[in-house]
């Protein structure tokens, strides 16, 4: 009977580590997923400040996740913003004139544009 009692014990003591690993695991990894406060900040400072405030102004479109600078275009500056909303994630592609956001373009899964916004 001590066989049995003896692998009963080992049983239940790697059980315990199994459980315990299992936790630190999950409490380790409990935010992992939501951007930290230092993301967030280094993407809005990626803004331009013309798309900053616009993007104040209609925040409905979601919060920036990513920026991609392009090259400018004939009349001033653009910026690709990657937006996370409730349609999901979107890249949005805001071009300036003078200033001030001219047009803003939605880009569709196929690369499509699609106009949401003209000044």
């Amino acid at each position: 009977m001590g066989d049995k009692d003896s692998n009963m014990g080992c049983l239940s003591l790697i059980l315990a580590i199994l459980i315990l690993g299992g936790a630190t695991f999950f409490v380790m990894n409990l935010g992992k997923d939501k951007p930290t406060q230092q993301e967030t900040v280094s993407v809005r400072d990626q803004l331009l400040p013309e798309v900053a405030s616009w993007l104040e102004k209609h925040s409905y479109h979601g919060t920036p996740k990513a920026v991609t600078e392009m090259p400018d275009w004939a009349m001033g500056k653009r910026q690709t913003v990657t937006m996370s909303g409730a349609s999901g994630i979107v890249d949005y592609i805001f071009y300036l004139q003078n200033d001030s956001v001219a047009t803003v373009y939605k880009i569709n899964p196929a690369g499509e544009r699609t106009e949401v916004w003209r000044k």
